[in-house]
Parts: C-alpha cells; sequence; structure tokens
C-alpha cells in the first residue's frame, strides 16, 4: 500500500475528493427523480446522523496509514454527510412541492365546482322564470275565457228574459 501511495502525485486526495464529488453530481443529476422518489430514502437522516461518529472510528483504524489517505477518509466521509443533507433537503422540498400541487389542485377543484353551481343556479332562475311567464299567459287566457263565458251568459239571460 505504501510504494502505491508513494507513486501518486501529492495532491492526490484532492483529486479522490474531486473525483466523489463528479460521480455523485452526475448519479444526482442522472437519477434525480429516481433518487428522491426511492421508498427507502425517507431513512436520509439516520445514515447522516451515523455517519459523523464513524470519523474518528476511521482515523483510529488508519493511524498506520499515510497521511493524505486518512485526510481523504475523513474529507469522503464528511463529504457523503453533506450529500445526505443535501438529499434530505431535495427530498423535503420535492415532497412540500407536491403538498402545494395537492392543496392547489384542490382549490381549483373547489372553484370549479362553485361555478359549476352559480351556472346550475342561473340556468333553475332562467327555467323558473319561463315558467312563471307561460303560467301567466295561461292565467291571461283563463281569465279571457272567463269573460268569454260570463258574456255568453248575460247575453243567454237577455234572450230568455226578452221572450
Amino acid at each position: 500500500m505504501a510504494e502505491i501511495v508513494a507513486c501518486l502525485p501529492p495532491w492526490w486526495p484532492w483529486g479522490l475528493v474531486l473525483l466523489e464529488l463528479v460521480v455523485i453530481a452526475a448519479a444526482a443529476f442522472w437519477w434525480r427523480d429516481e433518487l428522491l422518489g426511492w421508498e427507502r430514502g425517507k431513512y436520509w437522516p439516520v445514515v447522516a446522523v451515523l455517519l459523523p461518529p464513524l470519523i474518528p472510528i476511521a482515523r483510529s483504524l488508519e493511524e498506520t496509514a499515510p497521511s493524505p489517505v486518512r485526510y481523504a477518509t475523513v474529507a469522503g466521509l464528511l463529504l457523503a454527510v453533506a450529500v445526505f443533507q443535501l438529499y434530505g433537503q431535495a427530498r423535503n422540498n420535492r415532497d412540500r412541492t407536491k403538498t402545494e400541487r395537492r392543496f392547489i389542485d384542490l382549490i381549483n377543484g373547489i372553484e370549479q365546482q362553485g361555478v359549476e353551481i352559480r351556472r346550475s343556479r342561473v340556468e333553475s332562475e332562467t327555467r323558473l322564470l319561463f315558467i312563471l311567464h307561460e303560467v301567466q299567459q295561461q292565467g291571461i287566457a283563463v281569465g279571457r275565457i272567463a269573460n268569454g263565458i260570463t258574456a255568453v251568459a248575460a247575453q243567454a239571460k237577455e234572450e230568455t228574459e226578452d221572450d
């Protein structure tokens, strides 16, 4: 292991951290919807809480390792904590956005029902006005018939009296 580390350039731990960042960013870009919708992703806080205590454990296990390896391990663990925190924030934002959309859809549905109720009420009022008009017209016709019957009866009474 020491021979391999000796062959690497002095900036290799930072290159490792940069490579980790690139891999995480690429995964987040390509699989964002799948990762955020993952059912087991709801346990992200547990992982984010368990990672920081691993830092002293990793440091104690790597006492004989070269310092760049120790630094890369600590940087990787801290990066993992940051990634899980960012994942949790993105997941929470997605859930909040979905909830807001549900409320907006619910409010729009209620408003649409109100419009339908008002339209139905206007149609009912229009039908009632039409029926009232028809009843009035029939009342006028019945009045004319009654007047005609009264006139015929009066005329018949006059003719009977004249005889």
